[in-house]
């Protein structure tokens, strides 16, 4: 017997409604988040950019920092028939930065709004909402070191939670200059000196060159020793105190809600100043939808020409069950108009297919293996259609056919020229009968009436 091949452990597919078995691995679920997303971009004059999944294993690693968790633990790398060291993105921002410096995108000084949506591969547990292929939104603002920019990028994702009808919590801090994470540096290392001296020398190796990763953890014996340390919002320099001080008083302004939360540092070497992550507390503790902050030097430590930037990350699976948990949406496609046609009618059918096609009423179904109408018109039941347009032999010869609404199983005779007219007088409904179907409605006559 062959063997049956399935998914690889922490990966899924994404399947038609009928099919899938939870919300994140549903195409309707997906076609909603990607739709709000685009939006998104549109309205805030973000614009789409598009980079590799593979990379140099040196960008990842100048970027992430070599002791970090992705880079030491979870990079997909390998070497390729060419003998070179690639690894597949971890994450999205480092390949960005890499293809606006190669594009000649920085060399102008101008300031630049990308966007990107795709696959990221870590080798880490599969957990809830953590995949080893996971995909991300993202959106960066490269080129701009003003405080209004970092609220800009929080609002940008704020309003495509709000589009998704998402209750969710900003959560700000600021991480301050390099000379500011220094200093505070030494202040978590004294703090933690009893739990250190318990850790083996690896972790204590990884502790001395980046203290901060000591803080982004969910290790509940690490957390409890943190407790007590002084907040870094106390350890600002002037410059980084006065912008974390303007951005607060920007966010007021713009009347965006807040947590000011200094636990928050994120998980790479390269963010400076503002961080920030929106959470939904209906996922849970400790599990956010989104991250992002200030990036000053990472296109510097490139190669390129220092440009302030700043960016976030949305993960998309996360989204999806975030949409789920909220029932903020319910998966459902586009009314389906089903063709059913005999082996006589077949050229004037595909004719008619095309012209509603042609008009985007829905999802145009023909008949392709040449059943009888009897199984046509149970298929068309199955796939859900909510109007199957009859094409008989007798009412053809006449240039007529029957229109039949499937759940009521009302019909009428149509002239075939006025087919797409009648469809037409009835295209202001089908957001409507979408309506309708998510919340249990019947629609019969073009007319909508409650069970």
């Amino acid at each position: 017997m062959k063997k049956a091949f399935q998914a690889q452990r922490g990966t899924y597919d994404v399947l038609p409604l009928a099919l899938a078995k939870e919300p994140v691995a549903t195409s309707e679920y997906w076609h909603q988040v990607e739709t709000v997303f685009f939006q998104t971009m549109e309205r805030f004059g973000y614009q789409d950019i598009r980079v590799p999944v593979f990379e140099d294993l040196e960008l990842f690693k100048r970027t992430s920092g070599e002791t970090s968790d992705i880079v030491s633990k979870e990079m997909y790398e390998f070497r390729d028939k060419g003998d070179r060291d690639l690894a597949l993105r971890p994450e999205f921002t480092a390949g960005v930065m890499r293809a606006l410096i190669e594009g000649g995108a920085l060399a102008t000084g101008a300031a630049y709004r990308v966007a990107y949506n795709g696959p990221c591969f870590r080798y880490g547990r599969p957990g809830k909402g953590r995949y080893r292929q996971l995909h991300q939104f993202g959106f960066e603002h490269v080129g701009t070191a003003s405080h209004f920019s970092d609220a800009e990028i929080m609002q940008v994702v704020l309003a495509m939670m709000i589009g998704l009808g998402l209750e969710v919590e900003l959560r700000i801090n600021s991480i301050g200059s390099s000379e500011t994470r220094q200093n505070y540096g030494e202040i978590i290392l004294s703090h933690l000196k009893s739990w250190l001296a318990d850790q083996d020398s690896e972790a204590q190796a990884k502790a001395a060159k980046n203290p901060f990763r000591l803080l982004d953890t969910k290790d509940k014996d690490l957390r409890a020793n943190l407790e007590g340390l002084p907040s870094i919002l106390d350890h600002l320099d002037e410059a980084s105190g006065t912008r974390w001080t303007q951005l607060l008083a920007t966010l007021d302004e713009y009347e965006v809600p807040f947590i000011v939360d200094p636990a928050i540092v994120r998980g790479l070497d390269y963010y400076n100043d503002t961080v920030f992550e929106v959470t939904c507390p209906d996922l849970g503790e400790n599990i956010s939808l989104c991250g992002g902050g200030r990036y000053d030097g990472l296109i510097a430590l490139l190669g390129g020409t220092p440009t302030p930037s700043v960016g976030a990350g949305i993960g998309i699976e996360r989204l999806i069950l975030a949409v789920a948990s909220a029932k903020t949406f319910e998966p459902s496609g586009p009314p389906i108009i089903y063709i059913v046609t005999d082996a006589e009618s077949r050229r004037l059918a595909n004719k008619l297919a095309q012209s509603l096609r042609l008009r985007s009423f829905g999802e145009i179904i023909l008949d392709a293996d040449g059943r009888t109408q009897k199984h046509q018109l149970k298929q068309a039941d199955r796939v859900g259609a909510a109007f199957a347009v009859i094409l008989n032999e007798k009412e053809v010869r006449d240039s007529f056919c029957i229109v039949k609404h499937l759940q009521t199983g009302e019909q009428q005779t149509v002239p075939l020229d006025e087919v797409v007219d009648v469809f037409t007088l009835m295209e202001e409904d089908f957001d409507e009968m979408e309506e309708a179907h998510r919340e249990g409605l019947d629609y019969g006559d073009g007319i909508f009436t409650r069970n």
